[in-house]
């Protein structure tokens, strides 16, 4: 259950409108490009990077994006992460002071 609604959010990340699409029984297949590498664990986390990067791009009212390298997102996601959570720990640091 949890893999199919991973998937359908993958899907509607990369097609907001795959709903529509649906209904007039239109078929629509965009796929994001996979990287092919030894280690499952990065080709996951390269994965979940663009989709997060798509997901972005949505809430930034841009159209989503097939071209894309898995390496560059998966870093730049790191790098995001990275900093949010830096910012994160600051934020708790300076609550717990109170």
């Amino acid at each position: 259950m949890l893999k199919s609604l991973v998937g359908i959010a993958t899907a509607l990340a990369l097609q907001p409108n795959l709903p529509n699409d649906w209904k007039e029984n239109r078929e629509t297949i965009v796929k994001l490009p996979i990287p092919h590498w030894k280690s499952k664990t990065l080709v996951g986390l390269a994965t979940m990077a663009m989709v997060r990067y798509q997901l972005n791009r949505l809430a930034k009212r841009k159209a989503p994006t097939v071209k894309i390298f898995p390496i560059f997102r998966l870093l730049a996601d790191q790098l995001r992460l990275a900093r949010l959570t830096k910012r994160y720990r600051k934020w708790m640091e300076k609550s717990s002071h109170r």
